[in-house]
């Protein structure tokens, strides 16, 4: 597989060339810290969705 970068003043640009092998481990690791972040965001809103739902009650209560 051969990567073609286009910036720059080059006008063949920069080549690097990756077998498919490593092009699909990079992938693979960029797939995970994506769903690595989706998950954490959507624990995170939970967690806030709750603590907003918990101030409402106390303030229904007092």
């Amino acid at each position: 597989m051969v990567l073609r970068e286009m910036s720059g003043n080059d006008p063949m640009g920069v080549v690097e060339t990756v077998t498919l092998a490593d092009f699909e481990e990079h992938a693979l690791y960029i797939l995970k810290l994506a769903r690595s972040a989706l998950m954490y965001l959507t624990f995170s809103m939970q967690k806030e969705e709750v603590a907003g739902i918990r101030r409402a009650m106390a303030l229904l209560l007092v």
